[in-house]
């Protein structure tokens, strides 16, 4: 203690108070201090006594006051707040003790081996009376293991419950999205019949033979689309709010215009190494994106109208056409005699169509777009046939095109079918069942044809100029 620490000896009238002065008894603020085993004793009567009440030691002052009469307190009772604090239990063990070691007296207070052997009988009889620490340790410890193997058993119990609600779930979806396209392929297989159906009974009906419905078309340009530079434009698209995106094949290159032909957004297309981009088919998709066939690399790329590249769909030969629906890209694949359908994401949904002259056949497949019942329809250039599929790839009919070899394909809002024929310099227009209701011959090779949403026909000059001609549909 602090007597070990200070030598008495050495103590004047000018040496300070040594150690916490809250735990000092009297005789260290003596002059000179007096510092002894008993001093020790005292502050150990105030480490109880922290020790119990976690109080630090704040007595009161030594005197107090009685109707104007002084009365000096002990040092027990100027302790007397923090001895209050004591509970009845601890009162009973070590108030005597704590009482006898605050003695202001220093000769009255017990000696050290009073306090190791009065500690000792405290020891012994807790031990007798009340449960060990360690003991309360083991069973907090053995209920808390307990508590953590129920916990561990319920998680377990838990988590084969959820992975049960999650495979249902996941059954219940699949059958559901089941159902949903079986619905699907059943409405499009029933309209498809419907309208075969009804093309049938047109024909056994009508008991003259079918006249040519003839258009009265402005043979002349009724404006051109450019911006002025060295371009080739090949092939183009057009969505429902009049923008065009054409692909200049000279500059490797998409150009966008507005509805009023004011170009704004060009942007490049993304190389496959060293191999040339040679574009067949040019889509703008559900998601206003751009879906861009490229013949050369077996690829269909997607980009942005502002020109972001999206990514890229690898086909397993050279792709042609394109053509996007809810249900995703269309496009055909010439070498394998299919079309293939992907998602805008890029994942495979299915394909269609295998080798051969009958139905759902092909011998060269080069375009395809939308009609707006929904259906598909293909060109098949080397078989100068037209297919019609719902959009699950059921075939629905088909019809033979006589004046040429077919490339490009696009379906007027009320129905009609415009072809166009590159090694004639001339675009056709046919009715859904194949009827030749018109030709129209250009100077330029029209190698890509669409109607903007005024039904004016658009097509590229394969030069730099996009040209447009307004048809009078008087039916």
């Amino acid at each position: 203690g602090m007597t070990r620490a200070v030598n008495p000896s050495k103590l004047t009238r000018r040496s300070s108070v040594k150690g916490t002065q809250a735990f000092m008894p009297p005789e260290a603020l003596d002059v000179p201090p007096r510092y002894n085993e008993k001093l020790d004793v005292f502050s150990f009567g105030n480490c109880i006594t922290t020790t119990l009440t976690h109080e630090w030691p704040n007595p009161s002052h030594p005197t107090a006051y009685d109707k104007g009469r002084a009365i000096l307190r002990t040092e027990f009772e100027r302790r007397r707040r923090q001895i209050d604090l004591l509970s009845a239990r601890e009162e009973e063990l070590f108030l005597s003790l704590i009482k006898r070691c605050l003695e202001g007296d220093a000769t009255i207070r017990p000696s050290s081996a009073e306090i190791v052997s009065e500690v000792k009988q405290i020891e012994s009889t807790l031990q007798s009376t009340e449960p060990s620490a360690t003991s309360q340790v083991q069973q907090a410890m053995s209920q808390l293991s307990l508590e953590r193997q129920q916990k561990t058993q319920l998680q377990q119990q838990l988590d084969e419950e959820r992975q049960q609600h999650q495979t249902q779930l996941a059954q219940f979806e699949s059958d559901v999205s089941r159902l949903q396209n079986e619905i699907v392929t059943a409405t499009s297989e029933k309209e498809a019949l419907q309208t075969h159906i009804q093309l049938h009974e047109d024909k056994v009906g009508s008991t003259q033979p079918s006249k040519m419905k003839m258009y009265r078309f402005n043979t002349k340009c009724i404006r051109t689309i450019s911006d002025g530079e060295k371009r080739k434009f090949y092939i183009m698209s057009v969505n429902k709010n009049g923008f065009l995106a054409v692909a200049d094949q000279l500059n490797n290159c998409i150009c966008l215009f507005d509805s009023n032909g004011t170009l704004g957004t060009v942007f490049q297309v993304k190389k496959n190494g060293k191999m040339e981009t040679f574009y067949t088919g040019i889509e703008f998709t559900t998601k206003n994106n751009i879906a861009i066939a490229d013949c050369c690399s077996k690829r269909i790329l997607i980009y942005t109208i502002k020109g972001e590249h999206i990514r890229t769909i690898v086909a397993k030969s050279e792709t042609y056409g394109v053509a996007v629906n809810k249900r995703g890209i269309y496009f055909c694949e010439a070498k394998r005699k299919c079309v293939s359908v992907y998602s805008e994401e890029g994942e495979f949904q299915f394909e269609f169509g295998t080798a051969g002259s009958g139905h759902g056949q092909f011998v060269e497949p080069v375009s395809v777009a939308f009609g707006p019942d929904g259906l598909l329809y293909v060109v098949d250039a080397s078989d100068h046939t037209i297919q019609v599929f719902t959009e699950l790839g059921t075939f629905v009919r088909q019809f033979k095109v006589e004046i040429g070899q077919p490339d490009e394909i696009c379906i007027s809002n009320n129905g009609h079918v415009l072809i166009s024929f590159p090694y004639s310099n001339e675009i056709g227009i046919f009715s859904v069942d194949g009827q030749l209701l018109h030709k129209i011959a250009f100077q330029s090779t029209p190698e890509s044809v669409r109607l903007n949403e005024k039904g004016e026909i658009m097509l590229p000059d394969g030069e730099n100029s996009i040209l447009v001609y307004r048809v009078y549909w008087n039916f």
